[in-house]
């Protein structure tokens, strides 16, 4: 069991995620083991992808935040607002967009943690496997999505080539085998359906499967909320507030006018992002100048071309997660390298 004088012990996760959920010993579904490491891993995997993510962003704003304001859709809705106001508006939505994200990757790791069934695949393109033994062997293999997506014809069509790969090398040991291949939605989906080999089963399908609780739904989604909701309590001790009001500072001093600082310069932000012309590269460097200023007289430190929190085993970890993210759709790939750590 592991504990500290800030978050709960592993008993007292169990216990208080029993109680949210109405999970008995007797429904069956996973042990106290597995939603000690379901809550965990959710809380460690969000924790990374967020709040690590954060220790690079201030270093990056410009390519994360300024390059990707539109000033003709954000200046319509922003108009009025002063440059501070702006830029909380714009920090608020790059970081919840990276909540998002993160909370994507957590969901998929309780979901595998946390379940009797499901393993993490090695396989390119599956995140998670289920062996039945049979006979016949069937092999059940999961692309998991937090919610849905609106242009998914690429992921379908890599799900179903992995699935077929799959079955190729089963059969080679055992005629017999089953591959069977799911696209999981884990809040959204209400309903089942199978359509052209690929099965689609109701987030409510999904974790029932998933927590080996078949014959209650409800139950299976209680049992998620709660083991999501006591994550949270291990996550708000590092919540990284700091990071995100120097992002503030920064982007509202950059994207505030020379000669009115209360004011956002729309026109520049134009010239800027959709030109690109020498005038507006130097007029970026002044304004950034001013940015760094901005940050350090707030109090806060301006980070150097390395995260200063990075250990020495970063760069081996962000190569990891670049190797992973070559094998996402090309519209994974763009979200994700807004967020990836640099690697070299």
């Amino acid at each position: 069991m592991t504990s500290s004088a800030t978050e709960p012990t592993d008993a007292e996760i169990v216990r208080r995620v029993r109680e949210r959920s109405g999970l008995q010993a007797s429904d069956g579904g996973p042990s106290d083991d597995e939603i000690i490491q379901g809550v965990r891993g959710f809380a460690r995997e969000f924790r990374f992808w967020y709040n690590r993510v954060l220790d690079e962003a201030l270093r990056k704003y410009q390519v994360i935040i300024i390059s990707r304001i539109n000033p003709m859709i954000r200046g319509m809705q922003l108009e009025g607002l002063s440059s501070s106001d702006a830029a909380a508006r714009l920090i608020a939505d790059y970081a919840h967009r990276n909540y998002v994200t993160a909370g994507g990757w957590a969901l998929e790791q309780l979901a595998i943690a946390a379940s009797p069934r499901l393993k993490k695949s090695l396989a390119a393109g599956v995140d998670a496997e289920w062996h039945e033994p049979g006979p016949p062997p069937i092999v059940n293999l999961y692309m998991i999505k937090s919610s849905t997506v609106t242009r998914n014809s690429d992921i379908l069509k890599a799900l179903k080539s992995h699935g077929q790969d799959a079955h190729k090398r089963l059969i080679q040991t055992d005629k017999r085998a089953v591959v069977r291949v799911y696209y999981i939605v884990t809040s959204g989906a209400k309903s089942s359906t199978y359509h052209d080999g690929v099965y689609r089963p109701s987030s409510a399908e999904f974790w029932a499967q998933t927590f080996a609780l078949d014959h209650d739904e409800k139950l299976a989604i209680d049992l998620a909320l709660a083991m999501a909701q006591e994550a949270g309590v291990l996550l708000r001790q590092f919540a990284n507030e700091g990071i995100l009001r120097a992002l503030e500072t920064a982007v509202g001093a950059y994207i505030a006018r020379n000669d009115d600082p209360d004011v956002v310069d729309w026109e520049f932000l134009a010239e800027r992002n959709m030109i690109g012309s020498d005038e507006s590269k130097a007029a970026g460097k002044t304004r950034h100048a001013r940015a760094q200023k901005a940050v350090k007289d707030a109090g806060y430190k301006w980070p150097t071309n390395k995260s200063s929190k990075a250990g020495d085993d970063s760069a081996v970890q962000a190569a990891a997660l670049a190797k992973a993210a070559a094998e996402l759709t090309p519209e994974m790939q763009d979200e994700l390298s807004l967020i990836l750590p640099d690697t070299d």
